[in-house]
């Protein structure tokens, strides 16, 4: 028969035991888990071009290591580290992080360009009675580089070949001899050279643009002094000529032309005449279907381009500010400086894949102090292409 005491004692070590095992307990959930690392980060530009560095801003939380990779097999352990694609695909980037919480990993796609460039270049023979003689080529330019290669040339050295672009589909080139007046066209490898147009249907060619049928429209500059004879002739691909403006509509010296394809919207660059005070100076808007054409911007010159996505024209003023300005096309009344000049004349101007690119003669003319320059679409980050060129002109950009 147990005795109160040991009931006593027996009572006394439960209420011991529960105490102890309460204690013990209470200090297991008072014990707060580890916070676990979250992996998140942007990227400075999410569609690079080949050789064009971009930066990563890593943005993770409760992480204290990091492993990126770029999907191209290389890798960094820098918290916001910058890298550059040598080729043209889709990488997936992948930062693994790790805390005193565990493990996290997030992705993001890039995809990378490698565009190909063709300008216009010629190189300068002054003689004694100071006459301007130019052998042009075509070259094929190598971006990341910074290089070029001649794929095209001329028969006759006293021709100037100021505009080239290329075909909606990358394939064909096609270049003005705005001397003799002759539309060519070629293989982008410079191949297979043959004539559109001939002298008898073009004056002065000056520039040519492309709409979405592959109807050509080239500025055909009238006489400098009076503007007769300016028009912007529609061509089609078998070659037919048909004015759709003339010096009728406005127009004196027309130097450059774009087109919007997707609404057949015209925009024109036009340096003036002489006689009439250089009343056409300035960037006039028209469209395709032959609609009245209207002066829309003071200040003109000899290139204009388009961002037909974010709506905006970036022109040369050669002779108001001597630099290339830029305005909305929803707004063409404001103006706004894009990018500065050597000298005051640019003959290329092309948008492409987010970046305008541009031709700069140089400090020196025929110096071989030309270049060709880029820039993002509001002209930060302006970048070298190309140097050391004595005459660029015309730029064609494609993939």
């Amino acid at each position: 028969m147990k005795t109160m005491k040991s009931l006593s004692f027996n009572l006394l070590m439960l209420m011991s035991l529960g105490a102890l095992s309460l204690l013990f307990s209470c200090g297991e959930e008072s014990e707060e888990p580890l916070p676990e690392p979250v992996s998140e980060f942007t990227v400075s530009n999410d569609n690079p071009l080949a050789g064009e560095e971009i930066t990563f801003t890593n943005s993770s939380t409760e992480a204290t290591s990091f492993q990126w990779s770029f999907g191209d097999g290389e890798t960094s352990t820098d918290e916001n580290p910058s890298h550059t694609y040598s080729s043209e695909g889709s990488y997936t980037v992948t930062l693994s992080v790790t805390g005193e919480g565990g493990n996290n990993s997030s992705e993001a796609s890039i995809t990378v360009k490698y565009p190909r460039m063709i300008i216009s270049d010629g190189v300068f023979d002054i003689d004694g009675a100071d006459t301007l003689g130019i052998d042009t080529y075509i070259f094929s330019v190598d971006m990341m580089a910074g290089s070029s290669s001649q794929i095209g040339n001329y028969p006759d050295d006293t021709d100037r070949h100021f505009p080239v672009t290329v075909s909606n589909d990358g394939s064909k080139m096609y270049y003005v001899d705005n001397f003799s007046g002759i539309l060519y066209e070629a293989n982008v490898d410079g191949s297979n050279e043959t004539e559109i147009v001939s002298t008898s249907d073009l004056f002065y060619p000056s520039d040519i643009a492309l709409d979405a049928d592959g109807n050509f429209y080239v500025t055909d500059r009238g006489d400098s002094d009076t503007g007769a004879g300016a028009a912007i002739h529609k061509i089609t691909p078998s070659g037919t000529v048909t004015q759709l403006y003339t010096d009728a509509d406005g127009f004196e010296v027309p130097t450059a032309i774009v087109i919007d394809q997707a609404t057949g919207d015209i925009y024109v660059n036009d340096v003036g005449a002489t006689d009439s005070g250089y009343a056409a100076d300035g960037i006039w808007k028209g469209n395709i279907d032959g609609s009245a054409p209207s002066k829309e911007i003071s200040g003109g010159g000899y290139a204009i381009g388009l961002d037909p996505v974010n709506g905006m024209v970036y022109y040369n003023d050669a002779f108001v500010d001597g630099n290339i300005k830029m305005a909305s096309t929803s707004d063409l009344s404001t103006q706004s400086k894009f990018a500065d000049l050597d000298e005051s004349n640019a003959y290329g101007i092309q948008y492409f894949m987010g970046r305008v690119y541009w031709s700069d003669l140089g400090p020196n003319i025929s110096g071989g102090e030309g270049k060709i320059m880029r820039a993002a679409a509001d002209g930060s980050n302006p970048t070298t292409v190309l140097t050391d060129l004595v005459d660029p002109r015309g730029i064609a950009i494609f993939e």
